[in-house]
């Protein structure tokens, strides 16, 4: 039996809870405030100021025995620098104030590197100088991409962007946080009053790789498609023929020169053409946590929905979890964010909901559905004959391929392409 592998990154943040939005709002409480101003010394530091006030406190310490050591004199040289730097935040603080706006994407694919503009504009008279642009605290699965943006002189009435680059990878509804500037003080260890932007949202979909080997989605013939009398002739209708005036057709569907020239009412019918249609149901139900084995399951639904998509099929996407959710996206219904976005909220679950086997069956479609799941042998049936497709390893992965049912891993789906037959 092995065991599940153990997020290092993620343990070492277990102690820090909630996301931007949380932290904020417990900020603006009463013990927030109050613990902001005690704080406060040491908020104002530059990353420069950080190393020389941790670097004085253990000076500090190893110099307490001022009979056996001098190291007390390296305490009192960092700390007069300190002390200095504070009051030269005061000396050289500048009126006015500085404005800062942020633009970032709507939405990013899971470890896809975010860009986020920022501009900072100067309404003073006078010029500002070294601005340092800082960003939110991320969450375990973020980091931040190069180095802090850096602004060294703007000039009265300009306006500058920069840019700052990040990475995040789990998926969901991210709220990142505000990011702020502030100008460097003199001796460079403290920064000025910080301003701060508008909070940053992004909706992390899963990455989605390219899908080969498979014959395009199926194509659904005009001839076994519904005939209909022109109640919704949109896009995916055309025009079938010509018949006689029948009681309860619309007047809007007669055809005056056919009229004039048989001398009687015709009305003009109507048929659905020729589309491709696809079906992917994704099985988010899973007894034994493997959370790689999840994300690439997710990854490769949103993949096959894009890839259907692409072909100009009509894509049905399904998610069994404990909320089911059912979504059409494709060309002439809905853009296919609509199926990521759905993607992105998914959890994984400990069972199917008890109607799967009919949700399933009811968004089947011939020769184009395929169903994705993470363990076997399934919890539920499926109806008819599915693609079925098991993401996992170890003994799912064994009885799966022993079943003929094709098995792919998560090391499978980490590359930019994967072969589907």
């Amino acid at each position: 039996m092995s065991l599940p592998r153990l997020n290092l990154r993620r343990l070492n943040y277990v102690l820090i809870r909630g996301d931007a939005d949380t932290w904020e709002s417990w900020l603006k409480g009463r013990f927030g405030r109050v613990l902001l101003v005690i704080m406060a010394p040491l908020l104002v530091l530059t990353p420069e100021g950080a190393v020389v006030a941790v670097t004085a406190l253990l000076t500090g310490a190893a110099g307490v025995d001022v009979q056996f050591t001098r190291i007390y004199l390296v305490f009192c040289g960092l700390f007069s620098l300190l002390l200095a730097a504070y009051v030269a935040r005061f000396i050289f603080a500048r009126p006015g104030a500085l404005t800062l706006s942020v633009r970032a994407p709507t939405r990013v694919a899971s470890g896809e590197s975010i860009v986020i503009t920022l501009e900072l504009t100067n309404p003073n008279p006078k010029p500002l100088w070294v601005l340092r642009v800082q960003g939110p605290f991320l969450a375990w699965d973020g980091r931040w991409l190069g180095r802090r943006p850096t602004v060294p002189r703007l000039a009265p009435g300009e306006t500058v962007r920069v840019e700052s680059k990040l990475v995040l990878t789990e998926r969901g509804q991210r709220p990142i946080g505000r990011f702020s500037a502030a100008s460097v003080r003199p001796i460079g260890l403290v920064r000025g009053t910080s301003v701060y932007s508008e909070p940053v949202r992004i909706i992390v979909v899963p990455r989605t790789v390219s899908i080969e080997g498979l014959a395009p989605p199926p194509l659904i013939p005009a001839e076994h498609a519904e005939h209909v009398r022109g109640r919704a002739t949109g896009a995916d209708f055309e025009l079938a023929g010509l018949r006689p005036y029948r009681q309860g057709d619309r007047i809007r569907d007669l055809h005056a020169r056919s009229w004039a020239r048989l001398g009687e009412p015709m009305v003009r019918t109507f048929r659905r053409t020729a589309r491709r249609e696809a079906a992917v149901i994704l099985d988010a139900s899973a007894k034994r946590p493997d959370e790689a084995a999840f994300e690439a399951a997710v990854s490769l639904a949103a993949s096959l929905v894009r890839w259907a998509a692409g072909h100009g099929a009509r894509v049905r996407l399904l998610i069994l979890a404990d909320r089911s959710r059912e979504v059409i996206v494709g060309a002439q219904v809905a853009p296919i964010d609509i199926a990521l976005d759905a993607l992105a909220a998914v959890g994984r679950v400990a069972a199917p909901p008890p109607d799967a086997s009919a949700r399933a069956g009811a968004v089947a479609v011939s020769e184009g559905t395929y169903l994705i799941h993470v363990e076997w042998p399934l919890q539920w049936t499926p109806p008819g004959t599915l693609s079925q497709v098991v993401v996992g390893s170890g003994r799912v992965r064994q009885a799966a391929q022993d079943a003929g049912v094709r098995v792919f891993s998560a090391e499978d789906l980490a590359g930019d392409r994967v072969l589907l037959r």
